[in-house]
């Protein structure tokens, strides 16, 4: 019979041993009882205990799989939705600057993006309106459009699932009970663009929009001219 070393592991031979006798482990000089160790176990059965025990483990192994699956999914879903909205941010604050720079050269603000220079670059998963009017069509290889043109729409070219969305789509009053293009008699006027897409696997319309003008939020909150501000949020909380 072989005994387990309580210390090393080490079997040791007791098999001419009393019962209760003191043995020594040939590997580390550790003194037992010849008494008080479990049999050692055979390789045979060592095998089959380490395949049992790892046929336990695997429903446990796959339950910690899921379980984080569960949480890093929707988080990256979210990341990646996110990082879809700085397109809009870029591009609205983009608008305002030059809205602002023909103000300075014009006294006044216009809704056509060709005299703003205003022309995102071709992949935007977003629709941009500075006013009611046509649409420049990116549903192809060459843009469509034409000179008069006040909104630009999403590049379905490049994303061909992805919705087109027009104007009948921008709520009727953004933040601040304001609404699209330019109101008032300039110089005293002020110009509202917006931009709106579909980022996040849903029928929710993301949306945001930018105004010449200094406004306030849905809590009271002052949003700052040339600022852009998400009127309806597409990414899941």
């Amino acid at each position: 019979m072989k005994l387990f070393c309580s210390r090393c592991g080490h079997p040791k031979d007791v098999e001419d041993s009393a019962q209760g006798a003191i043995v020594t482990c040939t590997s580390c000089g550790n003194r037992f009882s010849a008494g008080g160790q479990a049999p050692a176990q055979s390789d045979g059965t060592r095998t089959i205990l380490i395949v049992v025990a790892a046929v336990l483990a695997v429903p446990m192994v796959v339950a910690v799989i899921g379980i984080l699956a569960a949480i890093a999914i929707p988080n990256f879903i979210r990341f990646q939705a996110r990082s879809k909205q700085s397109e809009c941010r870029t591009n609205l604050k983009a608008f305002a600057v030059a809205s602002a720079g023909y103000f300075d050269a014009h006294r006044r603000y216009t809704p056509v993006l060709s005299e703003l220079g205003f022309a995102p670059e071709r992949g935007n998963r977003y629709a941009y309106f500075a006013g009611p009017g046509t649409q420049e069509d990116r549903s192809q290889a060459q843009v469509n459009g034409a000179s008069g043109d006040t909104q630009i729409g999403v590049d379905l070219f490049r994303f061909p699932q992805a919705n087109a969305l027009k104007e009948a789509q921008v709520p009727a009053r953004l933040a601040g009970d304001v609404t699209l293009g330019v109101t008032g008699t300039c110089p005293d006027c002020s110009l509202v663009a917006a931009c709106v897409g579909t980022i996040d696997n849903d029928d929710t319309l993301d949306v945001w929009s930018v105004s010449s003008a200094e406004r306030l939020g849905p809590h009271g909150e002052a949003i700052p001219a040339g600022v852009p501000f998400n009127d309806l949020n597409d990414v899941s909380e």
